[in-house]
């Protein structure tokens, strides 16, 4: 019985780790680098990009989108779903972080 309650603990302990919100600090990591992948895009220095407002109104169409969306999948390491629909009027550097930290990791064994 002893055993199980330990393997219980142990258990809980991973799930309430992985499940814990990302901090401050890795939200802002994740906001600058999506900044910088979008200034290479957009070919604008980093500092012209602010973060809440929408990156067509910085100049973004749909395809730089789209390559942003797949820059983010390859630096975050995130599988940013088909069905994930946001709108590309509104979509955001900040809002694109939400978008990388909700996603789900790359299933194992791919590249991209």
């Amino acid at each position: 019985m002893h055993r199980l309650l330990k393997i219980t603990f142990a258990f809980w302990f991973v799930a309430v780790l992985l499940t814990s919100p990302v901090s401050a600090q890795d939200r802002a990591a994740v906001v600058q680098r999506l900044r910088a992948e979008l200034a290479i895009l957009l070919n604008k220095d980093v500092a012209q990009l602010p973060v809440d407002k929408p990156v067509t109104e910085l100049g973004a169409d749909d395809l730089d989108i789209v390559e942003w969306q797949m820059a983010a999948e390859r630096a975050f390491r995130v599988d940013i779903s088909s069905d994930n629909n946001f709108d590309p009027k509104e979509l955001s550097i900040s809002s694109m972080a939400e978008i990388v930290l909700d996603s789900p990791p790359w299933p194992k064994g791919k590249t991209k």
